[in-house]
Parts: structure tokens; sequence; C-alpha cells
């Protein structure tokens, strides 16, 4: 075994431990893995590791070490201008900002990576995720209309979705 390996180790313990529900778990397991893929110098996995750990911290609520990893995410999406990495460290990021209640910034973040993510073919799952996050935004700056609207038309589609 090496580093790397031992990183795709903690990796799937950590998106295991995440799918759980259990943030403290995944939180400690990521962490190890980015370890591990740095010491391998997998700059890739490390940026990887990095948006999901930006993913736990904003299920717990810590916008501060969210957005240190969804801005490392960042770094590896813009460097190697994969579409999706910039979608989901875009998203991050207007997560994060959302919890430190920089809301213009969530706003710009939340745009792009629904932007990005609304190219044919459309990721529907991936647009509802933005939407409610836009809707959240809009009724914590007290855009409350707008925010219901926003829901009301995702509604529409998670029932088309919901229909498999």
């Amino acid at each position: 075994m090496n580093d790397y390996n031992y990183g795709v180790d903690f990796y799937n313990v950590a998106i295991a431990a995440a799918r759980l529900k259990k943030w403290d778990l995944a939180i400690e397991k990521f962490l190890a893995s980015r370890e591990f893929f740095k010491r391998d110098k997998a700059a890739y996995q490390v940026g990887c590791t990095d948006e999901e750990l930006a993913g736990c911290y904003v299920e717990v609520g810590n916008g501060v070490e969210a957005l240190h990893h969804a801005e490392k995410a960042l770094d590896l999406a813009n460097t190697v201008i994969d579409d999706d990495r910039l979608y989901w460290s875009r998203l991050r990021m207007g997560q994060a900002h959302l919890l430190l209640a920089d809301f213009e910034k969530s706003e710009e973040f939340l745009q792009s990576a629904r932007d990005l993510v609304a190219r044919v073919p459309v990721d529907f799952e991936q647009v509802i995720k933005i939407d409610h996050e836009m809707a959240r935004l809009r009724i914590l700056q007290g855009r409350v209309s707008e925010g219901q609207e926003i829901l009301r038309r995702v509604a529409t589609i998670e029932e088309t979705v919901g229909e498999a």
C-alpha cells in the first residue's frame, strides 16, 4: 500500500459516513484522506476532497471551514478547467457564503453554479439543489415572495423527476 491507496480508502470511508449523515466521522476521514493524497502529491484528489470537506462543513453549519475548503476546491477547478469541479466548488462557495450571511457573494456563486449545471443535457437534480439554496438565500434576505416563487417552480420539476 502507498499513500495514494490509503487516501482512496479513507475517502471511501468518508463518503460512506457522509451518506449516513455522520458528519464528524466524515470530516475526520476526509481530513485523513486529504493528508495521504497531499503526501502523494495527488493535487486533483486533494481538490476533490476539499470540496467534500466543504460540503460536510456546510452540513454542520461551519461557514468558516466550509469557505476555507471550498476556496481550495475552486482553486483546483479553475486550474484544471473541469466543469464538474467548477460546479461543485461554486456550489460550496455559495453555501459557505450563505452560512456566513454574505448574501451577495452567495448569490453570485450559486448563480454561476446553476449556469454551469443548467446546460444541455440538464442535470435536474443539481438544478433543484441549487434552486433550493437560492430560495433559502432570498428568504434570508427578506425577499420571501421571490423565495416562495422559486420553491413553487422547483416543486413542478421535483414532481416530474420524482416519478420514475
